[in-house]
């Protein structure tokens, strides 16, 4: 695209976070065994509470913004 002239200046990443599968709402497993890993940042079950957690993918993303 910026071959052809698009100003392209900026990146998207979809999603921010893993995802919690759709068949959670019928299931009857814990919330861990419907995670789909595919974010920034990674859910981790702590203390009762997902809690997000940044890969390195998110802190050399952080630091190129950054910088």
């Amino acid at each position: 695209m910026r071959a052809a002239g698009a100003p392209v200046i900026g990146l998207t990443w979809w999603p921010l976070y893993d995802l919690v599968n759709w068949d959670y709402r019928e299931g009857r497993g814990a919330v861990e065994d419907y995670l789909e890993p595919m974010g920034l940042y990674s859910l981790v079950m702590r203390d009762g509470d997902l809690k997000r957690e940044p890969l390195a993918v998110a802190r050399e993303l952080r630091s190129l913004i950054g910088g």
